[in-house]
């Protein structure tokens, strides 16, 4: 048998994510629309079905901040004091969302850009978002696509993204490359969970 080095990833805690982030939020809004970009965000926000929105990962508020019935978490209080501060319009929690207790069938859509990627068990992660996702709800995902950035976070291609949500109940509707002009390096997700047939 061939031997392998497997690289875990540099943000692969909690702990370490948290200050990350903490320490980025000073300067995390000079530097966040030059990755995550306008066009990118417009994409994005053009998915987005229902009012009850839960964004996770929200940071200081780029992608939500005008939509009022949506819940934002984030780990960084830091992050989640800049968004409070620029006026963000729905709710804000510090906390790990896998430790939050929503009853099933929350939401109309969950989104994750940029924070699906530090989760350590993201089957775990899917199927728990399928739970709290009302029927036909969706889940969009904002997820890197380049081999470089593997030592920093979880880079999952087209195929694994398809499994995944394959594995955990949902129906993907589509992967689109996302990125500046002719650089691509992002993949935005969009899933559905499907309505039960009660038939």
């Amino acid at each position: 048998m061939r031997n392998e080095t497997i690289i875990m990833p540099l943000l692969n805690s909690q702990a370490r994510i948290r200050k990350f982030f903490d320490y980025a939020s000073f300067i995390y809004d000079l530097i966040n629309p030059h990755i995550y970009t306008k066009e990118m965000l417009e994409t994005l926000k053009n998915e987005i079905e229902g009012s009850k929105i839960l964004d996770v990962g929200v940071g200081t508020g780029y992608t939500t901040m005008e939509y009022e019935n949506t819940l934002g978490v984030d780990l960084s209080e830091k992050m989640i004091h800049k968004a409070k501060a620029k006026g963000y319009k729905g709710s804000l929690l510090v906390g790990d969302v896998m430790q939050q207790s929503f009853e099933p069938e929350t939401f109309d859509t969950i989104i994750s850009a940029g924070s699906f990627y530090y989760f350590s068990s993201p089957l775990v992660v899917l199927k728990t978002f399928h739970s709290w996702l009302r029927d036909d709800g969706i889940f969009l995902c904002i997820t890197p696509n380049k081999k470089i950035l593997k030592p920093l976070v979880n880079v999952y291609s087209k195929p694994e993204l398809e499994a995944m949500f394959e594995s955990s109940n949902f129906k993907l509707e589509k992967i689109v490359e996302l990125g500046r002009k002719s650089i691509k390096y992002a993949y935005l997700s969009k899933a559905r969970k499907a309505k039960l047939d009660v038939g």
